[in-house]
């Protein structure tokens, strides 16, 4: 997953130890570079103080970064922060909105893979 040396953040209300043990569980814990929970933050999504951290702790500016979203919040929040937001809907289907806020959409997370697999992200 990790041949591109890209880094990779994860961005979540959820607080540390439950995203660790649920990633720990999917043996994916050790691809993250970055995880920022919600106790490292006072505001949650749509407020984007989470991406903005998420930016900070991995050395780059926020119109750098790619966020990849399923949520309306989380949409708002990496919008907001100035990302590139990837959206990749799941249960809830995206509206007006957020297809408005989005830079790509992706209809799951294998796609967006084979994006960042396939894409000369710095051209």
């Amino acid at each position: 997953m990790k041949t591109n040396g890209w880094q990779i953040g994860l961005a979540s209300s959820t607080l540390h130890d439950t995203i660790k043990d649920e990633l720990e569980f999917l043996g994916m814990y050790k691809f993250f570079d970055q995880i920022v929970s919600g106790e490292m933050v006072r505001e949650s999504k749509p407020h984007p103080e989470i991406f903005f951290k998420a930016c900070e702790l991995m050395g780059c500016k926020p119109e750098e970064a790619y966020a990849v979203e399923d949520s309306k919040n989380g949409v708002r929040a990496a919008a907001m922060a100035g990302l590139k937001v990837i959206l990749v809907p799941d249960v809830i289907p995206p509206d007006d909105d957020m297809e408005r806020l989005c830079w790509n959409k992706f209809p799951d997370l294998s796609e967006v893979r084979r994006y960042f697999n396939t894409k000369d992200l710095e051209a």
